[in-house]
């Protein structure tokens, strides 16, 4: 039973989806460390999809992000604050034991061009940030308002 669990948490994490994900340091997610995620894509897009797994430890209800991405024509920024508890302090999304994943969708003020990289950062305000396990993102089809 144990092992069917394990397959399918490995596979739905990295199976045939278009994401692209990140181990975060054991030892913290230090504050100028940027993680840098190529999604297989097959169009540019709008959105994507924004996961965070995290441990039941982690002392803070969010989670302030840099985003910088390639984008159609140039490079863009944005800062992303991703709410992983609600204002009771129960952890949004779900987990099992210890860890917790909380996903989100983030809409770009730019566009993500097909085959681009996004590069994240923590921007909380602190040197090194613990109880962040690993992060992803996953593009998803533009939006109804998207001009190519």
């Amino acid at each position: 039973m144990l092992g069917a669990l394990t397959a399918s948490g490995v596979m739905s994490c990295s199976g045939g989806t278009p994401g692209a994900w990140s181990d975060i340091d054991i030892n913290g997610w230090r504050y100028g460390r940027t993680v840098t995620l190529t999604p297989d894509s097959a169009e540019a897009t709008d959105r994507i999809a924004l996961t965070i797994r995290h441990s039941h430890n982690y002392e803070y209800s969010n989670l302030w992000l840099e985003i910088k991405y390639d984008s159609t024509d140039s490079t863009a920024t944005d800062t992303v604050d991703v709410t992983l508890a609600d204002e009771w302090g129960r952890w949004r999304g779900h987990g099992s034991g210890v860890t917790y994943q909380n996903t989100d969708t983030v809409r770009l003020r730019h566009h993500l061009r097909q085959g681009g990289s996004l590069h994240l950062r923590h921007i909380m305000r602190l040197d090194t940030l613990t109880e962040i396990e690993q992060i992803g993102i996953t593009p998803l089809p533009p939006s109804k308002h998207y001009e190519k």
